[in-house]
């Protein structure tokens, strides 16, 4: 299956999001790993661009309040993470996974 819009690839990072907090081995969502990875060769996006998609994922996900991301940043931090003017740290990103135990590499 491929991703055709920006959309499908906001729900396909989502799907994955899903599968790490049920830690369901078998997911589905995993096997859109490459194809999530296809779509963004084709749209020329960078690795920020999708450490940004699976934070508002999360984000959503959890449904979090900015000021509960308080180990990541001040909540203007927080704020340019999810409007895409900042990208994510690798400490951040470290950060993230062990708050809510959750594969890093889903950021990368």
């Amino acid at each position: 299956m491929r991703i055709k819009s920006e959309a499908e690839y906001d729900r396909a990072v989502g799907i994955i999001i899903n599968c790490e907090f049920n830690k369901a081995v078998d997911c589905l969502g995993y096997r859109r790993l490459s194809t999530i990875k296809n779509y963004e060769l084709e749209k020329g996006l960078t690795s920020k661009t999708r450490a940004v998609k699976t934070f508002n994922a999360l984000f959503k996900f959890k449904k979090l309040k900015q000021r509960e991301l308080s180990m990541v940043g001040s909540q203007g931090v927080v704020s340019e993470i999810l409007s895409g003017k900042r990208g994510l740290t690798v400490k951040q990103v470290d950060v993230l996974a062990k708050h809510f135990n959750i594969n890093p590499y889903i950021f990368l």
